[in-house]
Parts: structure tokens; sequence; C-alpha cells
């Protein structure tokens, strides 16, 4: 599709205010869910903001474990392609993981 225009992105904004998923809106706009969900995290949006039923783990997910492992080592510098290696994971998978992460602190910060 190409980049987003102002339009989509301002729409994509207005909604994730509104509290709507990554997937909603990328339904309402014709758009696939992960461009919109890159696009959310990169606005500073959790795309998944409702919480999980079911919170056993996850094909694919990532335990707590690695989560603790990946922000400690980019704390101390680790690059994300290192982390990727040492993760035996996709490097696109760690970097979307770590804004997830970041975005999902933000908030919690902003709420306390």
């Amino acid at each position: 599709m190409g980049k987003l225009n102002k339009d989509q992105l301002d729409k994509i904004e207005r909604y994730a205010q509104m509290g709507k998923s990554g997937v909603w809106i990328s339904k309402i706009l014709g758009l696939k869910p992960a461009t919109v969900n890159y696009r959310m995290l990169r606005m500073g949006f959790d795309p998944w903001p409702g919480k999980r039923s079911n919170p056993g783990p996850q094909v694919g997910g990532f335990s707590r474990e690695e989560d603790a492992a990946m922000l400690q080592k980019r704390i101390a510098g680790m690059k994300i392609h290192q982390i990727a290696r040492e993760l035996k994971r996709p490097v696109t998978s760690i970097r979307i993981r770590i804004m997830t992460l970041e975005v999902r602190a933000e908030k919690s910060l902003e709420a306390a």
C-alpha cells in the first residue's frame, strides 16, 4: 500500500485515543493490522489494549523472563540485533516487543 497519508494517520490516532484496538482500526480503515499496530506503537499507543481472558502462554509469545532479559540487555546498551541473536528471535519481533513494553510502561507510570 505504501506510506499512510495524513488522514489515515489522524484516524488511527483518533481511534487509538478512543481505546480501539489495532485490529479494529485496521478493519475500519481497510489496512493491514501489522501496519496499524506499528503506527500505533510509534504514536505511543498500545495496539492491544484489552486484557487477555486466558493468561496462559501464547504460541510464539514472549515469556516474562524473556521480557525481563530483553529490557535488561537493552538498558545495558545491547543492540536489537544482538538481543535477537541471543534469544533466537527475529529482529523485527524483538524491536516491536520492546516498543510494546515501553509504551505499556509509560501508560502505567501515567496512571500511577
